[in-house]
């Protein structure tokens, strides 16, 4: 690794601490998959969060967090509707429970990550699309500095 990548690394670190119930949240969708290739989909998930560096595991967090969102203004029936939000809100949660609040970006990031919590509490299409827009922009951008790691 070269230090310009260590120290882009170490703005990770300092930004998020990456605990075990984070790896946790990533989860892949088995609607319609047989017991066994459930299995496998969630071991190959497991896997591959375990042996994710912790900047992946953020745009990691951030993709799920869309593709919930995407699902549940998707979905017609309301109580699927909220489960899926409230899955994408316990992703948020988690995100700033581990957030280190120590300078101006990650208290951006603080700010941020509760507004898109409060819009998905709502459950109202419109506020949906707003946190969805959020969160998208988010994710691009973590996997924007991922690649200049």
């Amino acid at each position: 690794m070269t230090r310009v990548s260590e120290k882009k690394d170490s703005l990770f670190r300092k930004q998020y601490s990456i605990t075990p119930a984070l790896q946790y949240s990533i989860v892949y969708k088995e609607d319609r998959m047989s017991p066994t290739s459930q299995q496998a989909a969630r071991h190959y998930a497991k896997c591959q969060v375990q042996t994710a560096s912790h900047p992946k595991r953020i745009c990691m967090l951030h993709a799920r967090c869309v593709e919930l969102i995407t699902m549940a203004v998707e979905e017609e029936s309301a109580v699927k509707r909220r489960l899926l939000l409230d899955r994408a809100q316990n992703i948020l949660s988690q995100l700033l429970a581990v957030l280190r609040v120590d300078d101006a970006v990650s208290k951006g990031l603080l700010y941020l990550y509760d507004y898109c919590y409060v819009l998905l509490g709502r459950g109202e299409q419109p506020d949906c699309a707003q946190a969805q827009q959020i969160i998208l922009v988010l994710r691009d951008t973590f996997q924007q500095l991922l690649k200049t790691l």
